[in-house]
């Protein structure tokens, strides 16, 4: 890639391992485990005071006659006080999920590209116990009991669907991006056919894909040339372009600026002019 590329350039020690170790998601799963917890803590607080509130409700009208109703027939005499704790029964389980949910989030860790964590093997010369230490010192310091053992380059998306169940109170009612997006055909054919009344329920009356994604697309690789045609040198020079334009224009600027030995912090680059 090329901003990598680039900082071996600035760092040229540190070219042969400033790719090894840590990734993006590093950064971003670890912090969406550490923001649904504290979502979930908020949520917990909350209903505490419901419940607690609920709790003054039914005392205070723990003597006043009220009917039952059975099958939504009048059935016999009970108290609203009663009728109270049978809502609190219900958040009082609310919270127990909660708690379960809570309890049992660990944090992604640092596993590297794949879950592997070979380049961290490559880093620590071979001392695993050096990782698993770094896992832990990482868990400790985020407020977290662990990791989870085994992954993927992420945390398993099952603990999004967890989380959303546990505040939704029912089952694929909410469903994240990524898993709508698979049920409409997006990542390719999946092994087995899905749940159609599942793909329903999350893309609607969306049509899935059926056929390569890819064939979709517009074709964008000429449009790609052009665009960056003037600082092209290899092939990789467009693949760069196309995924990050902006990181790599600035690269392409710099590269051109070393090869021709041009001072960039005193060019005039609006105007054309590039003192040597």
């Amino acid at each position: 890639m090329s901003h990598v590329y680039a900082y071996g350039v600035q760092c040229p020690k540190a070219k042969g391992i400033i790719h090894l170790g840590a990734t993006s998601c590093y950064v971003g799963d670890n912090t969406d485990m550490i923001i649904m917890r504290e979502g979930l803590q908020l949520v917990k607080k909350k209903l505490v005071n419901v419940i607690a509130e609920l709790a003054k409700f039914a005392d205070r009208y723990k003597a006043l006659p009220t009917l039952a109703f059975t099958h939504f027939q009048p059935a016999q005499p009970t108290t609203v006080g009663k009728r109270a704790t049978l809502w609190m029964m219900e958040l009082v389980q609310d919270y127990e999920d909660i708690c379960y949910v809570i309890d049992s989030l660990k944090l992604l860790g640092s596993k590297g590209t794949t879950g592997t964590q070979a380049s961290f093997m490559e880093l620590f010369d071979g001392d695993h116990a050096k990782i698993r230490k770094l896992d832990q010192m990482i868990a400790d310091k985020m407020g977290f009991a662990g990791v989870y053992p085994v992954s993927g380059q992420t945390y398993s998306r099952k603990v999004d669907s967890r989380v959303l169940n546990v505040l939704a109170g029912e089952r694929y009612k909410m469903i994240t991006k990524e898993s709508k997006d698979l049920l409409a055909g997006k990542y390719g054919q999946t092994v087995k056919p899905v749940n159609k009344e599942i793909q329903k329920k999350a893309i609607g009356d969306e049509k899935p894909i059926t056929c390569r994604l890819a064939d979709t697309l517009d074709p964008e690789l000429e449009k790609l040339e052009k665009e960056m045609a003037q600082w092209k040198e290899q092939d990789e020079d467009v693949l760069s372009y196309a995924l990050f334009p902006q990181v790599a224009t600035d690269f392409f600027k710099y590269r051109a600026a070393q090869k021709n030995k041009i001072d960039l912090s005193k060019a005039d680059v609006e105007n054309g002019a590039y003192p040597v």
